[in-house]
């Protein structure tokens, strides 16, 4: 992405705090953001809760939460905790789609990043 493109992305994004054992997304409840882990790390459990709950992954700084949601307004699949003081950029899907109508750009670069990331996933 360009210098204008961040700018703008930078200029509507949240920086969240979160403590240890705060749920930052629940599994089958509307939430359309995207989060950017810039420190701590992030549990990622199916059925979260339930006797039969499964720990998927452990994220940290560097990874992302909610791309999909971002996208298709669907539900998340998996609930997300933060295991230790985390700190998150978080893009609200309201303001994504403020900026994608001025900046279409941001748009295809991110459909490229999270193509290429579902890529090395099926392999």
């Amino acid at each position: 992405m360009g210098v204008r493109e961040l700018a703008a992305i930078s200029s509507v994004v949240n920086v969240e705090h979160f403590k240890t054992g705060d749920i930052m997304i629940y599994e089958n409840e509307q939430n359309s953001s995207i989060y950017l882990v810039v420190g701590g790390k992030i549990a990622i459990y199916k059925d979260y809760g339930a006797p039969e709950q499964i720990q998927k992954v452990i994220l940290g700084p560097g990874s992302f939460l909610g791309e999909l949601s971002l996208f298709t307004r669907q539900a998340p699949n998996a609930t997300c905790i933060a295991v230790e003081p985390t700190e998150a950029y978080v893009l609200r899907h309201s303001h994504f789609q403020g900026i994608m109508r001025i900046y279409p750009q941001i748009g295809i670069n991110l459909c490229r990043f999270f193509t290429l990331k579902l890529r090395q996933l099926s392999y």
